[in-house]
């Protein structure tokens, strides 16, 4: 429960603000570690390949990050949620996070575009040309990512 409230808080700031709180990171970070470690007796969560494993997924994300394609809070969530997931989850988690946010981000470009075009025809005055306003687009991508983390916990845990 206090997972599916954290992945909350980060949906409606990220829809409101356009920020994740580092706070929610790392409560969703900490719990997982704690998680993890209940779970696995032997304290195979711990392993160095493991660690490594995702060192190389956290610097492929800062990468994504540089370039400028995902914002520093969906980059952080990401980073805080794939330590829920054994190592072959990860690559569903992946997976799943990015093809539903790329029907987020066409939800988010039709809607764009509806009030652009609504806004054009019922007032006199000249709007954002349209390419500039789709250029300023930016997407809350902690939607995608949440229900793609809650999709696989929640299969995992009832599963």
């Amino acid at each position: 429960m206090l997972l599916v409230g954290l992945l909350s808080v980060a949906c409606y700031s990220d829809v409101r603000c356009r920020t994740i709180d580092n706070w929610v990171c790392v409560s969703l970070a900490t719990i997982a570690i704690i998680y993890q470690l209940g779970i696995n007796e032997s304290a195979m969560y711990l392993q160095w390949s493991l660690i490594i494993y995702y060192m190389a997924i956290v610097s492929a994300l800062m990468a994504i990050f540089y370039w400028g394609m995902l914002g520093g809070g969906d980059i952080k969530l990401i980073a805080a949620l794939i330590l829920w997931f054994e190592r072959d989850d990860i690559g569903v988690f992946l997976i799943v996070m990015t093809l539903l946010g790329g029907i987020w981000a066409l939800i988010m470009l039709l809607f764009t575009l509806g009030c652009h075009f609504f806004r054009s025809y019922t007032t006199d005055t000249p709007s954002q040309s349209l390419s500039l306003l789709v250029s300023k687009l930016t997407i809350p991508y902690a939607l995608p990512i949440s229900l793609a983390a809650a999709f696989l916990l929640f299969e995992e845990f009832i599963g």
